[in-house]
């Protein structure tokens, strides 16, 4: 089950285990799966600055469904 689409600020927010970012997290419903866009994972990937960073946020972002970027999909973003 898909919940919505979490953006870079919410994941960033998680990364940096950020207590306003883990509190939003904690209200999504049990079992569910949020989902990240492409363009969000990219930017996060953009910002490591060594390989244990990259290989660390990929197991962290491994939990999201991975979404490319489409109208619908960006829509989708929107209303969340």
């Amino acid at each position: 089950m898909i919940e919505g689409v979490l953006d870079t600020t919410v994941l960033v927010g998680m990364l940096r285990r950020q207590e306003k970012a883990l509190a939003w997290l904690r209200q999504m419903p049990e079992g569910s799966r949020g989902s990240v866009l492409v363009i969000s994972v990219f930017e996060l990937l953009r910002g490591c600055h060594r390989m244990s960073e990259q290989r660390s946020l990929e197991r962290q972002l491994s939990e999201f469904r991975v979404l490319p970027v489409s109208e619908p999909i960006s829509e989708l973003a929107l209303r969340r």
